[in-house]
């Protein structure tokens, strides 16, 4: 049941009837405010926007990765050593993170002290 309330929305109604005429349907659609509509688009490209950097990000990750991948194939000696590479990923408003180290090898135990 559907109480009379105030709550400033504007209605819409429409009547439907339904396929056998035994029972009324009625439709109402509720107008938003004119401000949640720029609210929600707003909302909506910031998403639009996030979901681009982390596709942006995961591309450059599998990238780095195959590098990564290339290298110690192609020196394998060099493998056996800590190799670090730093990563920072900047996000779209310019601000960027520090950067990550990323260790294509975990390193040794005696280099744990320089952590």
């Amino acid at each position: 049941m559907v109480s009379g309330c105030s709550t400033g929305h504007s209605l819409a109604s429409e009547l439907v009837e339904s396929n056998d005429g035994h029972e009324e349907i009625i439709k109402v659609y509720l107008k938003g405010r004119s401000g949640d509509k720029m609210i929600h688009e707003k909302n909506i490209n910031q998403l639009k926007s996030e979901v681009q950097y982390i596709q942006e990000a995961r591309s450059c990750l599998q990238k780095l990765r195959e590098d990564i991948s290339s290298k110690l194939e192609r020196d394998p000696g060099e493998g056996r050593h800590r190799q670090e590479i730093q990563v920072v990923l900047e996000k779209p408003n310019g601000f960027s993170e520090s950067p990550s180290t990323l260790y294509s090898s975990p390193p040794e135990v005696g280099d744990r002290e320089s952590w």
